[in-house]
């Protein structure tokens, strides 16, 4: 529960919805039920009507229990018996126009709102932010002076309803519902410049969030650290509990080496709302506070407490550790792609350095694509067909280098368009004895 006090001078409930409920039930358990219920507009609840200014409640009936047949001892207190509400509707007949007139409160002020609030929320909707007004807990806090716990440690007698309507001179007892939430109205603006009231909201609270409890761990850590030093063994251990930190604070002495006996420690509840450092600080106040330690240990402790890292840092520091390790990570996938490229490439090479090479051989080759004569193997398109004799052998589908014969025709033909002439046929003949190749047998014997 968020709790914010309310001043003189605070606009906090400016422009919003207030009511003032007034709550009878069968008694304080769950399965309790409401007897009565009286709601009137903290704003203005006066009307005129035919018999001048009067309050007129925004909703007022009494109801017969669903379950509860009998309740004795909450009759004695609110006068409600079971013969009063036999003929009264039930609670689920105004389900429908309750619903509508809760769902527009922003603030509900009650005394000992904590309860009947408890039976509302079970029955209605109310908006998230809602705020609350515990005029009892208020009250008492104004009259005694001393801060009131909210939870079940408070220990102290709670002062009553008739005593608030008597300091500010209004009637009491009088058995209306209405009187009642008047008088309630009346007290409460009558509070308001003392500074006492506060504003709570039940429907939102601070719980622990995951940045808080790393806060804590770094604290334990810290205390760890500075008691590694101490053969004693101190521990210390925050664990949240709901909205409470359970915080355990003493010396490990088992084997009974520094205290004859017991070894002391220490146990203690404190409220976890707030900020995470607000948590810390209140955490040392309370241990500065408690006696029966050794100095020593609070102090270590109080410094393990006081010298964490601000949410700030620490959410640096993750930061900075989440970013280190995503680069780690990126460089080990490009290592390991660059080993993967060159394992392909080296079993490329591998499969290349392993298929032979083709030899050429004399012989016409085969367009691809084109069927093979007969008696001729079809060839396939990476292998180089043989070309015909006396022609050297080209790629596979493209003719093979000139003959003699065919050179001389097109240089004859060439030199014929250019007009240089026919060509000598002594120089010809000359050019083209020089070329012929020696047989095989040895040169060639001149005839005589």
């Amino acid at each position: 529960m968020i709790i914010e006090p309310m001043k003189p001078s605070s606009d906090q409930l400016q422009q919003k919805t207030v009511y003032v409920v007034k709550v009878e039930t069968t008694g304080l358990a769950m399965d309790d039920e409401i007897l009565e219920l009286c709601v009137i507009d903290a704003r203005n609840p006066w009307k005129q009507g035919e018999r001048g200014r009067e309050a007129v409640p925004l909703f007022h009936s009494r109801f017969r229990p669903e379950y509860k047949t009998e309740w004795p001892r909450a009759s004695r207190i609110n006068g409600i018996t079971p013969r009063t509400v036999a003929r009264a509707p039930f609670l689920n007949d105004f389900r429908e126009e309750l619903g509508r007139l809760f769902i527009r409160c922003d603030c509900l002020v009650c005394f000992n709102a904590e309860f009947d609030f408890s039976f509302l929320r079970r029955q209605f909707l109310f908006k998230a932010r809602l705020m609350t007004v515990d005029l009892m807990r208020d009250w008492t806090e104004y009259r005694t002076g001393a801060a009131v716990k909210d939870g079940t440690e408070f220990r102290m007698p709670f002062l009553t309803q008739k005593d608030l309507f008597s300091h500010f001179n209004w009637p009491v007892n009088t058995g209306s519902p209405i009187s009642d939430c008047l008088g309630l109205r009346h007290c409460f603006l009558q509070l308001i410049p003392t500074g006492c009231i506060h504003i709570r909201r039940p429907l939102q609270e601070r719980r622990f969030s995951r940045i808080s409890e790393m806060q804590l761990l770094e604290v334990r850590e810290a205390f760890d650290r500075k008691a590694a030093s101490l053969g004693a063994g101190p521990y210390l251990r925050m664990d949240p509990r709901d909205n409470d930190l359970l915080v355990r604070l003493g010396i490990e002495d088992p084997d009974h080496i520094y205290y004859a006996g017991e070894a002391p420690s220490l146990s203690l509840r404190v409220p976890a709302t707030g900020s995470a450092s607000e948590v810390r600080e209140r955490v040392a106040q309370a241990l500065e506070a408690e006696s029966g330690l050794p100095e020593g240990l609070v102090i270590l402790a109080t410094d393990a407490l006081r010298e964490t890292d601000t949410l700030k840092e620490v959410t640096a520091r993750r930061k900075a550790e989440q970013a280190e390790q995503a680069a780690k990570d990126g460089q080990d996938g490009q290592a390991d792609k660059a080993e993967q490229t060159e394992q392909a490439g080296q079993e490329s090479r591998e499969e290349s350095a392993r298929q032979p090479a083709l030899d050429t051989q004399p012989g016409q080759g085969t367009q691809p694509g084109q069927p093979a004569q007969p008696g001729q193997a079809a060839p396939t398109a990476t292998v180089r067909q043989p070309a015909q004799p006396g022609q050297t052998a080209g790629r596979s589908g493209q003719p093979g280098p000139q003959t003699r014969g065919q050179a001389m025709g097109q240089a004859t033909g060439q030199a014929v368009r250019q007009g240089v002439g026919q060509p000598n046929n002594h120089q010809a003949n000359s050019q083209m004895s020089s070329q012929r190749t020696v047989p095989a047998g040895g040169p060639a014997v001149p005839r005589g």
